[in-house]
């Protein structure tokens, strides 16, 4: 018997904004279909980017030099990962690769893509199998949720726009998560994508804690730096930020080297991750879901406007919070975001978005 929803997203991932996606979308989903299952598919290119490095990958001197600085950092991060993920996916497939991804075509009714930015193939290594592909049936309902491309235009070869132009014409409905995305679509197949908010808006922040349990109270005041691009510039205005609120720095990195002057967080679990966000004074953030969390979160947060910042800039454009690139103008003049006006936005773009996801849920497109 066919299951009914089949969830295909990045899940194989030491990435928290990833797995906490993929962990919102999947909840989600299941509140309104509970046989939804997560196809356990594994993209080589995201795991060989994010994963622990094998020691048999070790072709040069500068791999093995690495392998050892690193492992154990990331192979503690992998396991609280992996311990994360089979506690809280219910529904879990075999694992799948693009060998035989096929084979899961007969097995569930509807199929959902999402989120993050499973449409940029200059993340997933040109990996067609999150456009569903491997779905030879136009009959297969599929449905993408708050999809990304990574991009503010197409940087991608007109063969493959060609090519990503027909396998998203296949789908019964579209949803996006940046204004660009919507932009991109309607270029590529003339169709009108739905406007919808990152997975991990779906949930507030009273639902975040009470699923996940993280409520461990941080007694000092403390400024939250995660994704820090150009390390130095990043903490020499973070160091003035912290000088002028009397905060310490906490700096959560994979980094093998520490941080002078900074506490330096390694391996952090996802409980751990969202509790430092719940209780920074500040965020300091170049990461997409840092800033997201922090609104969700209703913190007061900067983010590091060095390169793939059009996300971000998108995201709190949408809510009409300015003010908020870290910079020494910003720093020396402070203006506390309104949390009032963003909360209402944020709700109405949460009923309208779980509409969306419903009714994929339901088929009804």
């Amino acid at each position: 018997m066919k299951k009914t929803i089949g969830l295909l997203t990045f899940q194989n991932t030491t990435n928290y904004g990833s797995m906490l996606q993929a962990f919102a979308l999947y909840y989600c989903i299941k509140n309104y279909e509970p046989s939804c299952e997560l196809i356990n598919y594994h993209c080589p290119t995201i795991e060989e980017r994010e994963l622990p490095l094998s020691l048999k990958k070790c072709t040069s001197l500068k791999k093995f030099i690495k392998w050892i600085l690193c492992y154990r950092f990331s192979r503690l991060k992998y396991n609280k990962f992996q311990n994360f993920f089979y506690t809280h996916f219910e529904n879990i497939s075999k694992e799948y690769t693009a060998s035989n991804i096929e084979d899961t075509a007969n097995k569930y009714q509807t199929f959902i893509v999402g989120s993050d930015i499973i449409w940029g193939l200059d993340i997933t290594g040109g990996d067609y199998t999150y456009f569903f592909d491997f779905l030879k049936s136009k009959s297969i309902s599929r449905y993408a949720y708050a999809a990304s491309f990574g991009h503010e235009d197409l940087p991608f070869p007109v063969k493959d726009q060609e090519k990503m132009s027909r396998y998203i014409g296949n789908f019964n409905g579209i949803s996006v998560r940046e204004s660009s995305g919507v932009k991109i679509v309607k270029q590529l197949t003339d169709q009108t994508a739905e406007f919808v908010l990152d997975p991990t808006l779906l949930l507030d922040r009273n639902q975040w804690r009470k699923l996940l349990h993280f409520h461990t109270p941080i007694k000092k005041r403390y400024i939250l730096v995660y994704f820090a691009y150009n390390a130095k510039k990043t903490f020499d205005l973070v160091k003035k930020l912290a000088k002028k609120e009397h905060c310490k720095i906490l700096y959560i990195h994979n980094s093998t080297l520490n941080y002078p002057g900074v506490i330096n967080i390694k391996s952090a679990s996802i409980e751990e991750f969202l509790n430092l966000i719940y209780n920074a004074a500040y965020i300091v953030s170049g990461s997409y879901h840092g800033v997201v969390f922090s609104v969700n979160f209703n913190k007061q947060f900067f983010y590091i406007n060095e390169k793939y910042t059009a996300r971000i800039t998108s995201f709190i454009e949408l809510l009409e919070i300015k003010n908020r690139s870290l910079s020494i103008e910003h720093i020396e003049k402070l203006h506390p975001i309104d949390y009032k006006s963003v909360n209402e936005k944020v709700n109405t773009l949460r009923k309208h978005s779980l509409h969306i996801l419903s009714r994929y849920a339901k088929n009804e497109f």
